[in-house]
């Protein structure tokens, strides 16, 4: 929550990404991957064209990264949070991940 809410407060992230993001973190299936419908993120927003400028401004930060998009079905999403947000899991994989996050 501190890393989430120090980028809310210096301004590196709006309202709506907050929102997504944390939501994200908490919806992680295991590691720090997110699987799940389209449908799912609009629901967090007020329209499904605030929803995709939302995961378009967090995957411009380099905070989620898609992927997988539309497999195997229209609106499936693969999403990554980044690893140092948030982690589920087995933590002895968790270094392997942040290397791999930043090269």
């Amino acid at each position: 929550y501190q890393l989430l809410n120090e980028h809310l407060t210096e301004g590196c992230t709006t309202q709506a990404e907050w929102t997504m993001l944390n939501w994200l973190c908490h919806a992680l299936i295991g590691w720090n991957y997110w699987i799940g419908n389209v449908s799912e993120l609009q629901a967090l927003c007020k329209s499904p064209q605030i929803a995709s400028n939302t995961i378009k401004g967090l995957t411009d930060k380099g905070l989620i990264r898609i992927l997988h998009k539309d497999r195997p079905d229209r609106g499936n999403r693969v999403i990554l949070v980044s690893p140092v947000l948030a982690w589920k899991g087995a933590y002895a994989f968790r270094n392997n991940s942040q290397t791999r996050w930043y090269t």
